[in-house]
């Protein structure tokens, strides 16, 4: 059923170097007032590239809000963010990144993993009959907060500068809806794993919308791009 790859799982599923040279290179060259992003894993990714960029430019004053559901990665994003003298330059948030409401079941991630919706060599994570199980459990918490990325949003008046986005593979295309048509002003989207169902209808969105212009659009790994957002 379907035309899905298995993969190696989220977590073992590393990113190569080219998105970290390129995601400093937008920072270097945006000077952001506000990032936003998901999926903080252990913090040593994209989320200790970001702290990085950002201790190169001393005198940018810089909001970096990073958001984890799990919370044993949370705790160890934490850890790992301090030992390396990082945790200064984000601020870690535990919690869900949408509202619960619009969060998959198991039934609608099962429905959305089966393959219909992508072309051959679109990669997921897990066997195909634990799939949706697999997933669901991946962001099911629920006894931590809520609507992370509205509340980052509400304090930067819906105005980020660039925004990363990647949760889990379930979640990177509801997360990328959620978002789009509150934020008010030209900023920058960061997809990781565009060749994954991660992504890969939000970058296929993206090629349509002419609110959007890509920057970059590498195949490295599982996919990566980014692209200028600008509102109507």
């Amino acid at each position: 059923m379907g035309n899905l790859v298995k993969t190696v799982g989220p977590a073992e599923a590393g990113k190569e170097s080219k998105l970290y040279s390129n995601l400093r290179n937008l920072i270097f060259s945006v000077r952001p007032f506000t990032i936003i992003e998901t999926g903080t894993y252990h913090g040593t990714g994209t989320t200790a590239s970001i702290c990085n960029a950002l201790v190169a430019l001393p005198n940018l004053k810089c909001s970096f809000y990073s958001i984890e559901v799990n919370p044993l990665h949370y705790a160890i994003s934490l850890e790992n963010l301090k030992r390396q003298r990082l945790l200064n330059y984000v601020n870690v948030l535990h919690g869900v990144s949408v509202p619960r409401s619009v969060m998959p079941t198991v039934e609608e991630i099962r429905k959305f993993t089966d393959g219909t919706q992508f072309p051959s060599g679109v990669f997921a994570d897990f066997p195909e009959d634990i799939r949706a199980a697999g997933y669901y459990a991946e962001a099911n918490f629920p006894n931590v907060p809520e609507d992370m990325l509205g509340l980052c949003l509400e304090n930067c008046d819906y105005k980020p500068d660039i925004m990363l986005l990647d949760s889990a593979g379930h979640m990177g295309f509801v997360e990328f809806k959620y978002v789009l048509d509150k934020i008010k002003k030209e900023m920058y989207f960061v997809l990781d794993d565009t060749s994954h169902i991660k992504h890969y209808l939000s970058k296929q969105f993206i090629k349509q919308d002419r609110r959007f212009q890509i920057i970059i659009d590498d195949t490295d790994r599982f996919g990566y791009l980014i692209a200028k957002f600008k509102p109507e």
